[in-house]
């Protein structure tokens, strides 16, 4: 899966992380109107009633009154207490000063009546008491005035809650998201970038593992390299390598209008040598051939092995043939003297055939065949000549 349909599905996945976490503190703030508000107030008014009930039957009123003001005290929810007879008289009140100026109001809400809708719109609760007149309950009732600034701002704080939370969690998701994506998923696509070419430098990583990674990775492609376009036995350029250099010279020579050259060198008689002294023999001699070839090549030129014993040398930028004649000659001589394995001693000359670009063709297949041609001649006019 690529990293952009990656990207889209984190994008969904965000957005349902972000609808199923409302959803879910929904109902924790409801639960939480439940817990902290409504059976709290229900519960300490529940507990009120039943000792009002039995104050009602006790002759001293101010033992009312220190029970009513102490709840009033402790109660944040409750404003103000009133408890009244069965005729609507004021009997006590937390209220002192308005106490008689008190009318009970019908849209009392009662108690049982009180849940999560009713409470952001109710001002007056009512809870039932009585008070026992010989074998009669003579009925009463306890107004509770609400704080509606205490209430609203708790349901407020509640609802922000409802909201921030779920934001903060989305927020340290995609917090944590993007250090992820800068960290780990980031390289990575450097990392592809690097190898598909698309970026010329390794990258650098923040996290050890990925940066050893791109240390591993940089040797393996170094020896991929290696292996594509390096002749692992002479370690020249091989066919598929000087191949391309040739037509990169080509291309550069038809584009500044320059001459430049191509040599094909073969050793005189090196089956026989292979033949005589074994295939690893004739491996050292092809590496000692390369290193006397080196030796006397500019910078600027490349060698290649074609296979076998047949080697390549561009000449790159030279206006003056009789340098390379001359640098060939050099080349040619070295071969002369022995080489040396041990006791063993073996002269092994060489045959080279040159070509130039672009009198001797503007193709590399004519190129090629002109310089095989040449040396061939040279092989049979005896060898260890350059034709």
């Amino acid at each position: 899966m690529r990293f952009k349909q990656f990207n889209t599905l984190v994008i969904l996945f965000v957005m349902l992380l972000a609808v199923a976490n409302y959803i879910l503190f929904e109902q924790f703030v409801n639960r939480q109107i439940d817990q902290l508000l409504i059976n709290t107030i229900r519960q300490n008014l529940y507990n009120l009633s039943l000792h009002l009930n039995e104050h009602l039957n006790d002759p001293h009123e101010g033992n009312m009154h220190i029970l009513l003001d102490r709840f009033n005290a402790s109660s944040r929810e409750v404003s103000q207490l009133y408890i009244v007879d069965e005729r609507g008289n004021v009997v006590l009140s937390t209220d002192y000063g308005h106490r008689h100026a008190f009318t009970p109001p019908a849209a009392a809400l009662d108690i049982e009546r009180l849940d999560q809708h009713t409470i952001t719109q109710a001002d007056m609760l009512r809870v039932a008491l009585y008070r026992l007149d010989g074998l009669r309950k003579v009925p009463y009732t306890l107004y509770v005035k609400l704080d509606r600034g205490y209430i609203s701002g708790l349901l407020s704080h509640l609802h922000w809650i409802q909201i921030l939370f779920p934001l903060a969690c989305l927020l340290l998701f995609l917090g944590g998201y993007y250090l992820f994506y800068r960290l780990v998923i980031g390289p990575i696509l450097r990392l592809d970038d690097f190898i598909h070419g698309r970026q010329q430098e390794l990258p650098k990583a923040r996290i050890w593992e990925i940066e050893d990674l791109y240390e591993n990775m940089q040797h393996y492609i170094a020896k991929l390299k290696e292996m594509a376009y390096i002749d692992p036995l002479t370690q020249v350029q091989n066919r598929r390598s000087i191949d391309h250099a040739l037509e990169l010279a080509i291309a550069g020579a038809l584009r500044d209008k320059q001459l430049f050259t191509i040599a094909l060198l073969d050793l005189d008689h090196f089956k026989t040598v292979n033949d005589t002294y074994g295939h690893d023999f004739g491996d050292k001699m092809l590496q000692e051939m390369t290193r006397r070839i080196r030796e006397h090549l500019r910078q600027v030129d490349q060698i290649g092995r074609l296979g076998g014993d047949e080697f390549l040398i561009i000449f790159h930028h030279d206006e003056h043939p009789e340098n390379i004649l001359q640098a060939l000659e050099r080349i040619r001589q070295l071969f002369e003297e022995p080489f040396i394995f041990g006791s063993l001693q073996i002269v092994s000359t060489l045959s080279v055939g040159i070509a130039t670009f672009p009198s001797s063709g503007q193709e590399k297949t004519q190129l090629l065949k002109n310089a095989d041609e040449a040396m061939y001649r040279a092989k049979k006019e005896g060898g260890n000549r350059i034709r």
